[in-house]
C-alpha cells in the first residue's frame, strides 16, 4: 500500500474515486498497525498532576517542619536552627516559583509581567543557594561536634547558629542580584498569535557574562560545597568507624580476660 502512487490497482491511470479509496485504506492500514492515538492531553495531565504533587508535599512538609521547630522549645538546637533555614528556603520556592513556572508552562507564554519575572528569578536563586549553603554549615557543624567535642561546645551555641544563617541569608541575597538585574520578558517570534507570546528569560551584556556567571555558580553553589561536604562527612565516618573499632577490642579483651 502507497499512498500517491498514481493507481488504484498499479497498471493504469487512476480514477479520481480509485484515489481516493486506496488513500483511505493506506490510512486504515496504518491506523489499525499503530493503534489508537494517544491522547494530546495525556502529558498536560501528568504535568499538571506532578507539578500539584510536588507542590503540595512541599508545601505541607516544610511547613510542619516550621512549626514544630518554631513551637516546640525543646527542640530548638543549633542544628534545628540550620534545618530551620532549610525549610524556609525551601517553602519559599514552593510558594514563590512553582506557580510561576507552571502556569507560563501550560499557556505557553510568560503574562505576570516584567516585575514578577525578575522576582521569581531572584527568589529562586536565593533559595537555592541559601538551601545548599545551609547543608554546608549542617556538615560542618556535625563534623566539629563528633571530631572536636570538646571545642565545638565553646563556640556552637544557638546565638552563632542564628548569626551563620543571617550572613546565609544576606550572602545569597548578595551573590543573586544578577538576576534581579538581567532578568526580563522578551517577546517570541510571532506566530500570529492574539496576543503575543513572551518568556521570561535573562539578558546577559555578552556571552563572556553569561559564561562567568555560570561558571561562578557551578564553584560556589556546587563545586566547593560539595568538596567541603564530602570531606566533612568522611572525616565524621572515620572517626565513627574508629570509635566502633575501639569498642570492640574493648570487649575483645573484656571477654579474652
Amino acid at each position: 500500500c502507497r499512498p500517491g502512487n498514481g493507481s488504484a490497482t498499479g497498471t493504469g491511470p487512476a480514477t479520481g474515486t480509485g484515489a481516493a479509496g486506496n488513500g483511505s485504506a493506506c490510512d486504515l492500514l496504518r491506523r489499525g498497525l499503530r493503534g489508537p492515538p494517544a491522547p494530546k492531553d495525556l502529558d498536560l495531565t501528568v504535568r499538571v498532576l506532578l507539578y500539584a504533587l510536588i507542590f503540595l508535599l512541599s508545601v505541607c512538609g516544610n511547613a510542619l517542619v516550621v512549626a514544630v521547630l518554631l513551637l516546640n522549645r525543646r527542640l530548638r538546637t543549633v542544628t534545628n536552627s540550620f534545618l530551620l533555614s532549610l525549610a524556609l528556603s525551601d517553602l519559599m520556592l514552593a510558594l514563590c516559583c512553582m506557580p510561576f513556572t507552571l502556569v507560563p508552562n501550560l499557556m505557553g507564554t510568560f503574562v505576570f509581567g516584567e516585575a514578577v519575572c525578575k522576582l521569581m528569578a531572584y527568589l529562586m536563586g536565593v533559595s537555592v543557594s541559601v538551601s545548599t549553603f545551609s547543608l554546608v554549615a549542617i556538615a560542618i557543624e556535625r563534623y566539629s561536634a563528633i571530631c572536636n567535642p570538646l571545642q565545638s561546645r565553646v563556640w556552637q551555641t544557638r546565638s552563632h547558629a542564628c548569626r551563620v544563617i543571617a550572613s546565609t541569608w544576606l550572602f545569597s541575597a548578595l551573590l543573586m542580584l544578577p538576576y534581579a538585574v538581567y532578568s526580563t520578558t522578551r517577546a517570541l517570534p510571532a506566530r500570529g498569535a492574539r496576543p503575543p507570546l513572551s518568556q521570561c528569560t535573562h539578558d546577559w551584556p555578552s556571552e563572556q557574562v553569561r559564561q562567568a556567571w555560570y561558571v561562578l555558580l557551578l564553584l560556589v553553589l556546587f563545586f566547593i560545597p560539595g568538596v567541603v561536604m564530602i570531606v566533612a562527612y568522611g572525616l565524621i565516618s572515620r572517626e565513627l568507624y574508629r570509635g566502633i573499632r575501639f569498642e570492640l577490642d574493648i570487649k575483645g579483651e573484656a571477654g579474652g580476660e
